[in-house]
């Protein structure tokens, strides 16, 4: 981590870096980190009280599943707490999500446009 919090100084060209400036950006990315995956769960916990399934599988993909080797746990522990106990849901990793994505809404307007 420290490796990674000197380039960005570095790249940055900020002056005078060292060991605390690195723990305060370690502590500022994973609070923004555990934020983002409270905010996420909660959307995705509605989500699930809205649809009403029982069972449901959840697609994640993008940068931050890609890159943030902790973010899908966090994800996980904070749905745990969240998502309705009577819902039996499972986290899935979509590759070239967006693609898929795009798939879909573009499938679900022409099915509304034939009806």
């Amino acid at each position: 981590m420290r490796k990674n919090c000197r380039k960005i100084c570095d790249e940055m060209e900020v002056q005078n870096h060292g060991s605390i400036d690195y723990y305060i950006m370690q502590e500022v990315c994973i609070a923004a980190s555990e934020r983002s995956a409270g905010v996420v769960a909660a959307a995705i916990s509605a989500l699930l009280r809205h649809i009403g399934r029982r069972k449901i599988k959840i697609g994640l993909g993008g940068a931050i599943i890609q890159f943030h080797p902790q973010y899908q746990e966090m994800l996980e522990n904070y749905l745990k707490s969240m998502a309705p106990i009577n819902i039996d849901w499972e986290l899935c990793i979509v590759e070239e999500g967006s693609v898929l994505g795009a798939a879909l809404v573009a499938a679900i307007a022409v099915n509304m446009n034939l009806k």
